[in-house]
């Protein structure tokens, strides 16, 4: 199998990057040609269990602050009211289709001819929620006939010219705040440390102004030391967490921070992100640290979590200015 790889330009993979206008390019400086684009119907009922089988994919999600993607297996989803959840080594991951306005598969072909065939979602202003798709080398074909049985009608070049999509670094796609449904922070407080569905308790939470130079030491540390991370995104999309391996970090000109693992990308808008809440947490069995970027609505733009219980008092001497 080819190896899959991130690009720290876009977080887009097999080489694709974004150039400065937000326009997508790729190393061999082509243009990945728009092939063909359907609306699809939401019926996530017979949808989204059927992504399970394909094996490994590549999925992306996001809010407007953070990007995380990583190739990965799906895991089998439980239907839970608006949301769809599963599990396994790879992520836990709950989607919540009441935000997604709509769903649609894009194909596009790459210099070589090879075709890249997803799913995207988006919002109601067109700002993409998550991504999921197959690298050219996998089972394009299959995958293609799957939504194509869900198809409810074509879409024009024209029309997805317009659209935010989800390696979108520009500023429009912050133009607006996306806040949480009312339903979803009854059910699932977008801002809570941990997820409500577990049980336990946050110990000495403490929140600080949050610094550039905070995030870029975190992660300069974690790529030092090669640990495991936990990063947890939340949005529209609905959640996903999923085990993070660092292997390099930098800053592109664009203020964005990127921390690259293996077949794993991540982008943080560090110039969004207000406070940081630095705290530990106790499911009954063990601690871990864990640090939580917030944008100025309270909104959470990314968790980080470690279960070494030392990165608790580190992170706080980081967010006050130590080493």
């Amino acid at each position: 199998m080819r190896e899959r790889r991130f690009n720290p330009q876009s977080g887009e993979s097999n080489g694709h990057r974004s150039d400065p206008n937000g326009q997508k390019s790729c190393n061999c400086g082509c243009q990945p040609k728009y092939a063909y684009a359907a609306e699809l119907a939401q019926d996530y009922t017979r949808l989204l269990p059927e992504l399970s089988q394909f094996g490994e994919m590549i999925c992306f999600v996001r809010n407007q602050h953070c990007i995380l993607g990583s190739s990965l297996c799906l895991p089998d989803m439980e239907h839970i009211g608006p949301y769809y959840r599963g599990s396994n080594q790879y992520a836990d991951i709950r989607w919540d289709t009441s935000q997604w306005d709509h769903t649609y598969t894009v194909h596009e072909t790459h210099v070589d001819d090879r075709l890249m065939v997803g799913m995207e979602s988006f919002d109601q202003h067109h700002r993409a929620l998550c991504r999921i798709f197959l690298a050219p080398d996998s089972e394009v074909y299959r995958y293609r006939q799957c939504l194509q049985a869900h198809v409810v009608r074509d879409v024009p070049e024209a029309e997805l010219a317009s659209w935010y999509r989800v390696g979108d670094l520009r500023t429009q796609y912050r133009q607006t705040p996306q806040l949480a449904t009312e339903y979803s922070l009854k059910q699932d407080p977008a801002g809570a440390a941990i997820p409500s569905w577990e049980e336990g308790i946050s110990l000495q939470e403490q929140g600080y102004p949050s610094s550039d130079a905070f995030w870029a030491k975190l992660f300069r540390d974690a790529v030092e030391a090669q640990s495991q991370l936990i990063l947890t995104v939340a949005g529209k999309f609905g959640r996903m967490s999923m085990p993070f391996y660092p292997s390099m970090s930098e800053r592109n000109p664009k203020s964005w921070l990127y921390v690259g693992g293996s077949s794993q990308a991540m982008h943080l808008y560090l110039p969004t992100v207000t406070s940081i809440w630095i705290g530990m947490h106790f499911d009954g069995y063990s601690y871990c640290s864990y640090v939580e970027a917030l944008d100025a609505f309270g909104n959470l733009a990314l968790r980080v979590t470690s279960t070494d219980t030392a990165q608790f008092r580190h992170w706080q001497r980081l967010a006050c200015g130590g080493e």
